[in-house]
C-alpha cells in the first residue's frame, strides 16, 4: 500500500511550484523587457516586418505570464490551504469510525434480551457508570442488575472496578 501525500508533501511541492514560477517568471520578464527595447529601438509601427515578429512575441510572452501566474497560484495553494484537507480527510474517518461503531453496537444488541440491552445501552452512553445509578436507569433490581453485569463480564463486554462501597462499570476495550 502506497504512503499517504500527507500535508508537509504538499507544502514541498508548493515551495518547489512558487521558485519554479518565480525562475521562469524572471526569464520571461526579461525577454519581455529586452522585446520592449528592441521594439523601442526601431520605432515600431505595425507594417515594419521585424515589428510584426515582436509583437507576435509580446503575445507569446503574455501567455507565458498567465502560465506562470496558475503556477503561482497552485503553489500557494499546495502551500497554505492543502492542511485543510487534510482536516476534512480526518473528520470523515473519524465520523465514519463513529458510524462503524454505532453499527456493530446496535448489531450486537440484538443477540442480548432487554435487561441485557438496557444496561449495555446505559453504560454505552454514560461509560463509568455507578452500579446503583445504572440500576436505578435500568430500573431493574440490585440482584438483577447483579446478575446481568455478572453475565456480560464473563461475556467479556463489561468490566467492573470497586469504588468506595459500590462498583463502577464500563463497556470492555475491545467493544
Amino acid at each position: 500500500m502506497a504512503a499517504p501525500y500527507n500535508h508537509m508533501n504538499q507544502v514541498k511541492v508548493g515551495v518547489v511550484l512558487i521558485v519554479l514560477s518565480v525562475m521562469l517568471g524572471v526569464v520571461f520578464f526579461l525577454v519581455l523587457s529586452q522585446l520592449k527595447d528592441e521594439q523601442m529601438e526601431l520605432g515600431c509601427i505595425p507594417q515594419k516586418e521585424r515589428c510584426l515578429e515582436i509583437e507576435s512575441n509580446l503575445s507569446v510572452t503574455h501567455i507565458g505570464v498567465g502560465i506562470i501566474a496558475a503556477t503561482l497560484a497552485l503553489g500557494l495553494y499546495l502551500m497554505l490551504f492543502a492542511g485543510g484537507e487534510q482536516a476534512i480527510l480526518r473528520r470523515l474517518e473519524e465520523e465514519k469510525n463513529k458510524k462503524l461503531s454505532e453499527e456493530k453496537f446496535a448489531i450486537l444488541l440484538r443477540a442480548f434480551d432487554g435487561n441485557e440491552q438496557a444496561v449495555l445501552q446505559a453504560l454505552r452512553e454514560q461509560p463509568g457508570i455507578e452500579q446503583n445509578t445504572l440500576r436505578l436507569k435500568t430500573g431493574l433490581s440490585k440482584a438483577k442488575i447483579s446478575q446481568v453485569l455478572t453475565d456480560l463480564e464473563k461475556k467479556r463486554l463489561v468490566r467492573r472496578e470497586a469504588k468506595n462501597r459500590t462498583f463502577s462499570v464500563w463497556l470492555s476495550e475491545e467493544f
